[in-house]
């Protein structure tokens, strides 16, 4: 399955549907997933490290556009 960080990322940040908060929770919650999951010492899925990207990058993108309209 291939993943394109820089569409979803995109699409995410351009929707209006979703809130700031909204990206900044789901951020939050695959932090707290990331420590339990090393508290466990279990691997990290990869899904879980691409969707933080994503998140990271999409919350970066809708900061920049924030910016250009000040």
């Amino acid at each position: 399955m291939k993943i394109d960080v820089q569409k979803m990322s995109q699409n995410l940040a351009e929707d209006p549907r979703i809130s700031n908060y909204k990206l900044a929770r789901a951020f939050k919650r695959l932090d707290d997933e990331l420590r339990a999951i090393k508290g466990r010492n279990s691997a990290i899925p990869m899904e879980i490290i691409f969707a933080r990207e994503i998140l990271r990058r999409a919350r970066d993108l809708r900061l920049k556009a924030e910016r250009k309209q000040q």
